[in-house]
């Protein structure tokens, strides 16, 4: 009788044990963090970041440019059931080979990165990848993370200093996310492109060639905030074994050449 008891104590005992060891596996204090900012908050601080961004680049909104980019991304949110009018789309004119995403579901490109991808196909890849930031609350959780709730909570309300301001448009704008971040948007990224038909073998090349070359003329801002891009290349081909595509044209190459054409000669005119 007293074995049959132990026994059952004992049996009783691992579910309580893995469920505790699960539980304490989790981020309780981020995650109460994060769930404090509000929608009105992250807002709040999307106007903030793009303002100072908007006062410090030039903001290019040639539909020639915009319209283009603007329909590859509204590509992959719609075959992902997500709503495009609900994200905002910036194009700045900046050499650097970067794209970031802003609270309130934003995405800022420059015009380096366009210039620096060889297809529609690569640069769909890295709107994809910054989208997954996006949807996953990246960006914030970063901030949180970095600087604290408070710091956070004080930019939003408009009482950070200019220095405390500088110093978080830069971590949105080049900082890395952590690995864990980074492989959860590789790979949500990945579901994206996949499921809107568009391989994710040029993402990974993208990242194979901006770690590889030495002689681009600006740093290569988006790969080298993303740490250990050999390996996340190297996932992401192995993802794309698994999910082969249908082929299927994301935009013709003429269309992207007239794309490419239309940002050289902004730059162009700059000069």
């Amino acid at each position: 009788m007293r074995k049959n008891v132990l026994l059952q104590f004992i049996l009783l005992l691992v579910p309580i044990g893995l469920l505790w060891f699960g539980l304490k596996q989790l981020n309780w204090i981020e995650i109460l963090k994060i769930e404090k900012i509000s929608k009105k908050t992250e807002e709040k601080l999307g106007e903030i970041f793009w303002d100072i961004f908007k006062n410090s680049e030039q903001e290019i909104q040639n539909p020639d440019i915009h319209k283009p980019v603007e329909q590859l991304f509204n590509r992959i949110c719609l075959y992902n059931k997500l709503e495009p009018s609900k994200y905002k789309i910036y194009i700045l004119n900046n050499s650097m080979v970067n794209a970031f995403a802003l609270p309130n579901k934003q995405l800022v490109i420059y015009t380096g990165l366009i210039l620096a991808c060889d297809s529609s196909a690569e640069l769909c890849g890295v709107m994809a990848h910054e989208l997954a930031h996006i949807q996953k609350r990246h960006v914030t959780k970063k901030l949180i993370s970095e600087m604290g709730l408070g710091a956070v909570i004080s930019i939003s309300g408009g009482k950070a200093g200019g220095e405390v301001l500088r110093q978080a448009a830069q971590m949105v704008s080049s900082a890395a996310f952590s690995r864990a971040m980074e492989k959860e948007a590789d790979l949500t990224g990945a579901d994206y492109l996949y499921n809107a038909n568009i391989s994710v073998t040029p993402l990974a090349n993208f990242m194979f060639k901006l770690a590889s070359d030495k002689d681009m003329p600006t740093a290569p801002a988006w790969i080298s905030s993303h740490p250990a891009s050999d390996d996340r290349a190297k996932y992401l081909l192995e993802y794309a074994e698994t999910h082969p595509v249908l082929k299927s044209e994301i935009m013709p190459a003429s269309e992207w050449e007239k794309l490419q054409n239309a940002v050289k000669q902004i730059i162009q005119i700059k000069e």
